[in-house]
């Protein structure tokens, strides 16, 4: 947005696009990587932790966890995938009162909120027709 008065604005490199944050998205870019990443957020699952533990040499800025219990109560992340990731040397940092998520890969960046698995996992129901 040039032109606004008291600052630069943004500047976008590129297009952005809306997506589904699903969890094969989140792989898929993982995976596709090829030149650096980088994860921030409140947690994650031990499918996404395999996938940054196969792509560790690419892991740049490292991953950084809201390592905190409550975290882990509230459904945003698996204690398992944290153990995966130490046990295979990937540097983890701690962030404080994280409640969205980045995942950098090359030369993109998805943020989004994550569904805590309490959510996720709950039984779904057939749609009623609209009244």
């Amino acid at each position: 947005m040039t032109g606004m008065s008291g600052g630069s604005g943004l500047h976008l490199a590129g297009k952005a696009e809306f997506l589904s944050a699903s969890e094969a998205t989140l792989i898929n870019w993982i995976e596709s990587a090829r030149e650096n990443i980088t994860f921030l957020g409140a947690g994650l699952s031990l499918k996404l932790a395999q996938s940054l533990v196969c792509q560790k040499h690419l892991l740049a800025g490292g991953v950084i966890l809201d390592n905190d219990q409550q975290v882990y109560q509230n459904g945003y992340g698996s204690v398992e995938a944290v153990r995966l990731l130490q046990a295979n040397q990937v540097h983890l940092g701690q962030g404080r009162n994280l409640r969205l998520n980045i995942l950098v890969c090359d030369q993109k960046a998805l943020i989004y909120s994550p569904t805590p698995v309490v959510l996720e996992d709950a039984p779904t129901r057939q749609a009623r027709p609209c009244r």
